[in-house]
């Protein structure tokens, strides 16, 4: 009888130890990861996007409440931006690129950041942009921002924008869907001399532009090879810069060409990305 309840006895501490020690495993508390944004939004992408290089990350740094955290801002930068690789292990991948705002003095602002071709990585790559606020104190250990994305070729995550009348290509992002193109036409003359000279002007004009608010476009001059001889040789002139426009490429019938100054001589918003989709100029 002794032994019975000596054997139920044992089978209850059993149990009750059992059920102790399932208890305060089950409840061991896991840790939560946390994004503090402090202000900071990206609102060009989503998480988890198909992205391709070159790309301009957009987005709004809004440091209006000071009872919370904010993001840091100094002289017209808001940290940096960095590019990593899931490769058995995060691994950066390229330079890291300043995170360039409109107006670092305003508590409510807009922000760019700009990556150019990065190397290295592959169609499906996991990858990861963290973006790390100023730190122009010193005062170490500084907010971050992990945007997590998935890499794709152009095809995939770009908009191609062919034009069969003069042979050539531009890969277009997401932020550009709805773009519109004009075509007007350059003037120039002939520096010794009265002949004028004219030609095709395409202006891509960016979808982000308002009445009240304006994006950067994209204009592309297109030139016969007689005439981008003389400009090469500084006897036509098409503008009153002290510069040349820039070629971007050529084809066997046409050369084309990018205005002198086109861009970050205006208020014009979203340059950084403009040039990139320029970058991509192919012709055929």
């Amino acid at each position: 009888m002794k032994k019975s309840i000596l054997a139920i006895i044992l089978v209850l501490i059993v149990c009750a130890v059992a059920a102790g020690a399932a208890y305060f495993v089950g409840s061991v508390p896991t840790e939560e990861v946390v994004q503090n944004n402090c202000g900071f939004a990206v609102t060009s992408i989503t998480p988890n996007q198909k992205v391709a290089f070159p790309l301009t990350i957009t987005g709004i740094i809004d440091n209006s409440d000071q009872s919370k955290c904010t993001w840091q801002m100094f002289e017209g930068q808001a940290g940096s931006a960095a590019v990593y690789v899931d490769k058995n292990g995060w691994q950066k991948v390229g330079d890291s690129v300043p995170t360039k705002v409109d107006d670092w003095m305003s508590p409510k602002t807009n922000f760019s950041a700009s990556f150019d071709n990065i190397s290295g990585l592959a169609d499906g790559d996991k990858i990861k942009i963290v973006f790390t606020e100023e730190d122009a104190a010193g005062k170490g250990n500084p907010d971050t921002y992990e945007l997590p994305l998935m890499y794709g070729n152009a095809s995939i995550a770009r908009q191609t924008y062919k034009n069969d009348e003069y042979g050539f290509q531009l890969e277009f992002s997401d932020s550009w869907k709805g773009f519109s193109v004009y075509t007007g036409s350059w003037e120039g003359r002939l520096i010794d001399g009265n002949t004028q000279y004219t030609g095709p002007l395409l202006i891509f004009r960016n979808p982000n532009t308002t009445a009240t608010e304006v994006w950067q476009n994209i204009p592309i001059m297109v030139f016969t090879h007689e005439v981008w001889n003389l400009v090469v040789q500084e006897k036509v002139a098409v503008s009153a810069a002290p510069i040349g426009p820039a070629k971007i490429g050529e084809n066997s019938k046409y050369v084309f060409a990018t205005p002198p100054r086109w861009y970050g001589f205006t208020d014009a918003k979203g340059f950084e990305e403009a040039v990139n989709i320029v970058k991509t100029f192919r012709v055929y």
